[in-house]
């Protein structure tokens, strides 16, 4: 999958039916947005994206203390969330450990895709390896928008 023609896909469908698209992120520390404003003309329907990496963050952005607590901050109801509070026609949520399981949401209005990933690297502690994980994290959540819009 080439990731800049995806996403430009994306951009288009969004531009035509004039959506907006949000994204609230934490492992992937942005990864998702820095990759959407890479393509030119991306503030056409790119609202903001949102690096809420400590719970507080998430706290702070609307997620409720009370699903952090009872569900684990690397949960799949916690990413639902984060799909939920931020603003735009399509919301996106993705929360986990890297490696580890990583959880990511697509919302569509008020429709809900959600998918559990496994991530794992050889080498955990290496930069490049964080890198290429976040990047697997960011083909998946633009693989499921696609399929959702």
């Amino acid at each position: 999958m080439n990731i800049d023609q995806e996403i430009k896909r994306i951009l288009e469908i969004l531009r035509k039916r004039c959506w907006t698209i949000g994204t609230m992120e934490s492992c992937t520390g942005g990864a998702l947005s820095n990759a959407v404003t890479n393509i030119p003309g991306a503030s056409d329907v790119f609202r903001y994206g949102l690096v809420a990496y400590s719970n507080e963050a998430k706290i702070k952005a609307g997620v409720e203390k009370k699903i952090i607590k009872e569900n684990g901050v690397y949960s799949m109801n916690v990413a639902e969330e984060m799909a939920r509070k931020v603003e735009g026609n399509v919301g996106v949520g993705i929360t986990g450990n890297l490696p580890g399981e990583v959880f990511v949401v697509v919302r569509v209005k008020e429709k809900i895709k959600s998918e559990k990933l496994v991530v794992e690297s050889e080498d955990k502690n290496k930069v490049e390896a964080r890198k290429e994980m976040k990047e697997e994290v960011v083909s998946k959540a633009v693989e499921m928008i696609i399929d959702s819009i």
